[in-house]
């Protein structure tokens, strides 16, 4: 397997997988998500092509995984530090394709970036109802770190 920096070439390919994750997406959280065309999937992508946190993996010359990160750097504050983290913006591989490694290779490959970059932290948000996903993320090392809650305003009339 090879984990490389994406080209317009692989667009397609991952558009695809982002449309079908999109498709999972909609279908638990569908107030909060739309679905998304593969023409406007591989316009979003297009435009961060020639990032260095965008890259593919690639096996027997075809694509079939990606991930997509970036180095967020924060001044510090009177009441936090500075600081310098990778925050891991998506990640996907094909359907027939999970289970044999690739997410853990893209995973390996952000974790050496970081390594280089001396960069001890990676964040990611995972949905609740992203069961896979939180299997997934323990299974390479991650684990829970703050808890995101909300108050919908419509909710709480219903309740009354």
């Amino acid at each position: 397997m090879l984990i490389r920096i994406a080209r317009e070439d692989d667009l397609s390919i991952i558009a695809g997988l982002v449309v079908e994750t999109q498709k999972a997406h909609v279908a638990a959280c569908p107030m909060r998500y739309l679905p998304i065309s593969l023409k406007d999937a591989k316009l979003d992508l297009f435009e961060r092509l020639n990032s260095p946190g965008f890259i593919v993996a690639e096996l027997d010359g075809c694509v079939v995984g990606y991930a997509i990160y970036n180095i967020v750097i924060t001044e510090q504050t009177k009441i936090l530090r500075a600081r310098q983290y990778c925050y891991l913006q998506r990640i996907g591989v094909d359907i027939h394709k999970r289970d044999s490694g690739i997410g853990y290779e893209l995973i390996e490959y952000v974790k050496n970036e970081c390594q280089r970059l001396e960069i001890d932290d990676i964040e990611l948000d995972v949905w609740a109802f992203n069961d896979r996903g939180h299997k997934f993320f323990e299974k390479v090392g991650f684990e829970p770190y703050g808890f995101k809650m909300k108050a919908s305003h419509n909710n709480l009339k219903q309740d009354s």
